[in-house]
């Protein structure tokens, strides 16, 4: 399909799976080894919030200048701020709509953004959220 043919024409030099094996399965992490000369990795936690911890971790260090966030309750959001933290060059992070879960606050507490973007209105994440969001800014 179309991903085999992009893969073909990329010819990466190492692929990285972002999500557990219930989000890609262990049967396309080992057929994705015919796409690359290098490694197939993955990066993942117990769950969405824990994956992008973990994604923030293993690329972003302390005093990056923006985060993005968005809930974790529904994708869109998060995909739609891809491009622009991807051009950024920044970390998206997930909360939930009145809470910000303990990997987000661990995540956040360690990279001291200079500034973080809330991506989404107040029906998915709560003006207390974002109250409490702004405490994790380092000016």
């Amino acid at each position: 399909g179309p991903t085999i043919a992009e893969l073909n024409r990329l010819k990466p030099k190492r692929i990285v799976i972002l999500g557990g094996p219930s989000a890609v399965g262990t049967g396309v992490q080992v057929a994705l080894d015919a796409y690359t000369t290098g490694s197939v990795t993955r990066l993942a936690g117990a769950n969405r919030y824990e994956t992008a911890k973990a994604i923030s971790a293993s690329k972003f260090a302390p005093g990056v200048t923006v985060v993005y966030v968005a809930t974790g309750l529904n994708f869109p959001d998060a995909l739609a701020a891809g491009p622009l933290a991807g051009l950024d060059q920044s970390p998206i992070l997930l909360v939930e709509t009145n809470s910000i879960p303990n990997p987000a606050a661990a995540e956040l507490n360690r990279l001291k953004p200079k500034r973080i973007v809330i991506v989404g209105g107040t029906g998915v994440i709560s003006t207390s959220v974002a109250n409490q969001l702004a405490g994790y800014t380092n000016p």
